[in-house]
C-alpha cells in the first residue's frame, strides 16, 4: 500500500495535482481501516449450521482471549412446536445444570416477565415458539469476560420469534450462572423440548470491548 507522501505529484495541472492529492488520502485511509480491522471488532471462532440436534455446543475457543464474546442465532427452528430456547453453561469441565438466575421480559402486546432465582438453565424465551413455515427464533447473546474467576459470568441477549400462534415477539433477557465464580469454557444452546431443527449459529471474539 503506497502512503509515501513523496508520492504526491506537484507537477501537471492543478486539477491533476488535486487528483493526486485525493488518491494518496484515499491510500492512507484504506491503510488506517485494514489496520483497525485488526484490533477492533467480531472475530469469527466457530459456526455451527443444526441439523436436528439435540444440542448446539461450543466448547472451544471461550477462554481469556477476549474480554467479550457474541453467539448470533439465525433462522433457528424447533422440531417440537411450542419450545422454549435455553442457555447452559460449561465450567469446570460440566455443563452447570443448577443455581441460574434470570431476568427478562418478551412482549407481545405488553410485557411478560421471564425472571427466576433457581433454574436449570436461563430461558431466553418462553415456550412458544414456532415451529410452521415461516415461524422461527433469532437473535444475538453477549457472554461478558468467562476466563474471570472473581465475578459470575453475565449474559445478556436480545432476540425475536414468532410464536406458535403466528404472532411476532420481542426478546430481552439478562442472566448468570451462580453456582461458582470459575472460568465459563463453553456455551450450549437448545430447546425444552425435541431438537433444534435448522439454524445458524456462530461464535465471536469482540476484540477491542
Amino acid at each position: 500500500m503506497a502512503t509515501d507522501p513523496d508520492k504526491i505529484s506537484m507537477s501537471g495541472s492543478r486539477a491533476a495535482r488535486e487528483r493526486s492529492v485525493l488518491s494518496y488520502l484515499r491510500e492512507v485511509k484504506t491503510s488506517l481501516a485494514a489496520a483497525a480491522i485488526g484490533t477492533i471488532g467480531r472475530v469469527p471462532i466457530t459456526s455451527i449450521t443444526a441439523a436436528n440436534d439435540a444440542t448446539i455446543d461450543f466448547t472451544s475457543g471461550i477462554d481469556s482471549t477476549y474480554k467479550m464474546y457474541l453467539l448470533t442465532m439465525a433462522h433457528v427452528v424447533p422440531a417440537t412446536d411450542g419450545a422454549g430456547a435455553y442457555i447452559r453453561y460449561q465450567s469446570g469441565g460440566s455443563w452447570q445444570t443448577s443455581s441460574y438466575h434470570y431476568a427478562g421480559a418478551r412482549w407481545i402486546s405488553g410485557f411478560t416477565s421471564l425472571r427466576s432465582t433457581s433454574a436449570a438453565q436461563i430461558a431466553l424465551s418462553d415456550t412458544n415458539i414456532g415451529s410452521a413455515t415461516g415461524e422461527g427464533f433469532m437473535g444475538n447473546l453477549h457472554l461478558s469476560n468467562p476466563a474471570d474467576t472473581a465475578l459470575y459470568k453475565q449474559i445478556y441477549f436480545a432476540g425475536s420469534l414468532i410464536n406458535t400462534s403466528n404472532l411476532q415477539e420481542g426478546l430481552v433477557q439478562s442472566g448468570a450462572w451462580r453456582g461458582g465464580t470459575g472460568a465459563v469454557t463453553g456455551i450450549r444452546f437448545f430447546f425444552s423440548s425435541g431438537n433444534v431443527e435448522s439454524g445458524e449459529f456462530t461464535l465471536y471474539g469482540l476484540a477491542g470491548a
